[in-house]
């Protein structure tokens, strides 16, 4: 794997960490590579920073869904949708079916 970019990254993060489309970023970089619990933390960020808006929710539900924490993914899927994020009530779908499996 090409760890560069998380490097990179990792330098922007400090300099401007108070950036909350920086700490996504980081959080979606962190996702492509697989690592969950640390893209978890970059997304958790991002959310204290701003936390209107919606796709922030739907990745963090997304994240604790493929961390099977199920519970999770459906509270912030639901926000997401409270917030009108019509891509929210997708997800919502899939993660009623997984509870059925």
């Amino acid at each position: 794997k090409n760890y560069r970019e998380i490097i990179l990254y990792k330098d922007i993060v400090t300099i401007f960490p108070n950036d909350y489309k920086i700490q996504y970023n980081m959080g979606l970089i962190y996702l492509r590579f697989r690592y969950r619990k640390k893209a978890l933390l970059y997304i958790n960020i991002a959310i204290d920073l701003n936390p209107k808006i919606s796709g922030f929710y739907i990745t963090r539900g997304y994240i604790y869904m493929k961390l099977k924490n199920y519970k999770l993914a459906g509270i912030d899927f639901k926000k997401a949708l409270e917030m009108g994020d019509p891509k929210a009530r997708k997800f919502i779908t899939v993660l009623n079916y997984r509870s059925l499996i």
